[in-house]
């Protein structure tokens, strides 16, 4: 309701621990910032896949994520976030978890993403029957690194890949 809500150029603070049961969507033409303020955003799995969960943001729009708290505790667990189609996404900071043991990716872009700090994980360990496994950053648009950082990649998670578009760190 805050996202629908929200004027555009709004900030919008996590005051409380929230689960969503669908992708908060950014709509194409609107500029919003999430503060995660040190409280947890997660979703639940599909109603018809129990193995998927949702993503946590569908960006279309103009998106930044950022933790003002001063612990920097504040953390999105999900199947990710999106930047799609002409989406405009910036991280600040906060952490991204990508909790599904299927694919996904804390961050799955395919428009322009700029990355100037958070953390980002993927959290399953893996086994070598695994077809696919999920990843910290995935891309197929423009993505600008000024900073950040990746965790928990290994031998069944993939750090960052990108199939089309460019990358620079």
């Amino acid at each position: 309701k805050a996202v629908a809500a929200a004027a555009d150029g709004a900030t919008i603070t996590l005051l409380n621990n929230v689960e969503l049961s669908a992708a908060l969507e950014i709509s194409a033409g609107k500029t919003v910032t999430l503060d995660l303020n040190g409280k947890k955003l997660s979703t639940t799995t599909k109603t018809d896949d129990d193995t998927r969960h949702y993503y946590a943001i569908d960006n279309y729009g103009t998106f930044t994520l950022q933790d003002s708290s001063t612990e920097q505790s504040g953390e999105i667990r999900a199947r990710g976030i999106e930047n799609l189609e002409n989406g405009k996404m910036v991280i600040e900071s906060g952490t991204i978890v990508a909790v599904d043991t299927n694919g996904g990716a804390a961050v799955w872009n395919k428009a322009d993403l700029t990355i100037n700090g958070g953390v980002f994980k993927a959290e399953h360990e893996g086994t070598s029957s695994d077809i696919y496994g999920p990843g910290c950053v995935y891309s197929e648009g423009t993505v600008l690194v000024t900073g950040g950082t990746i965790e928990s990649a290994n031998k069944r998670t993939y750090a960052f890949v990108t199939k089309t578009g460019t990358v620079t760190i």
